[in-house]
Formats: structure tokens, sequence, C-alpha cells
């Protein structure tokens, strides 16, 4: 018989279902906004140092990839040592003290995490769609473990566990999702004042 650890149908704790849920709702606004933007926009910087649209979603795809790898993997792990999760308290505050979507908190994505910029937004969201159908299942592996009892270190955090890595998912995508707009908000402007520029010399 199948314990809440390995059914795949088992309702989600309340820990790992919040969790889900941050995520669910970062991704529902995330594919509304890039809906939005037009094809001639998606792959423009709208600044030497920044990422176009299509590049932040490129890199969402190499973060929530390696993230979900990292949960099977302590969903493995714990499962073996039968750490069962016997608490049930939220955990979304636990990133707070790093202040993740705090519009003025500046990072630089480790190497291995940049966009090459070879992957368009079209396809970039195909991608996280895949990505997160196999994050789910990763989660689902570890649904009933203790993932407080598992930790990695995070390049600016320091060693996250379990739960702090998948609610990093949210947040970040959510903070990404702030910087496209952000992106596509002074391309827009610019554009406009190009055009009234253009307007202004021809009278």
């Amino acid at each position: 018989m199948m314990d809440s650890a390995s059914a795949p149908d088992a309702p989600l704790s309340a820990r790992l279902s919040e969790l889900v849920d941050v995520a669910t709702v970062a991704r529902q606004q995330l594919d509304a906004f890039v809906q939005t933007v037009p094809p001639s926009l998606q792959e423009q910087r709208s600044d030497a140092d920044g990422w176009s649209v299509a590049e932040h979603l490129e890199h969402l795809c190499l973060i929530e990839d390696s993230i979900g790898r990292l949960i099977s993997t302590m969903a493995k792990q714990l499962r073996a040592e039968n750490a069962h999760d016997v608490e049930g308290s939220s955990m979304l505050g636990s990133l707070n003290q790093f202040g993740l979507t705090a519009p003025k908190l500046k990072l630089v994505s480790p190497e291995a995490y940049r966009p090459t910029g070879m992957v368009s937004a079209t396809d970039g969201l195909a991608k996280l769609r895949d990505i997160r159908s196999r994050v789910l299942q990763g989660v689902h592996k570890a649904n009933g473990l203790d993932l407080t009892r598992k930790s990695f270190p995070h390049p600016f955090f320091g060693p996250l566990d379990g739960y702090q890595w998948l609610l990093l998912i949210g947040q970040h995508e959510m903070r990404h999702l702030n910087q496209m707009k952000d992106t596509v908000h002074k391309l827009v402007a610019t554009s406009a004042a190009s055009a009234s520029a253009v307007s202004q010399g021809s009278l």
C-alpha cells in the first residue's frame, strides 16, 4: 500500500499546498502578462544591463528546472530515511528576511543560470509549462516528508531547506515578472518618444 509520500493522487500537505499556490498564482500572472507583450518587444532589452522578456523566461526555466531536480533528490533521500513531516505551520514567511520581492534588491545571476538569448518568448513559456509539470511531480513525491531536514546552499541567501526552495519558485518568478513589466514599460515609452520626435520633426 502506498503512503502519502508516494501516492501521486494524495492531497498535498498544508505546507506544500500553500507553496504550490504561490507558484501557481505567479505563473498565471506571468502567462497573462507575456501574452500582452507585442512580439516585436519580446526580445528587446530596455538597457544594456537588463534582459529582454524572452531572456527573463529562459532564466526562469533554468532556475525552476534546477529547483525541481533538487526537490526530487531531497524527497528520495527523506523517503529512505523515513523522515515524515508532523509539523503543519506555514512556511510562507520563511524567506521574508531576504527581501527577495523588494524591487531595489540587486542580484547578479550566476553564470550557469544566465540566459543565452537563443530561446524565444514563446518557446520559453512552453518550456516553463513542461518544467512546472515535472516540478509538481517532484512535489507529490515529497508529500508528507519533512523538507526542513534537507537543505542546499543558495548563492546569496545561504542554506535553504526544501520548503524554502519551493517558495523561492513563486517569489523568484514574481520578481522577474516585475522586472519584465519594467522593461516593457521602458520600451513602450522609448518608442512613443521616438514616434513623437519624428512627428514633430516632420511638421
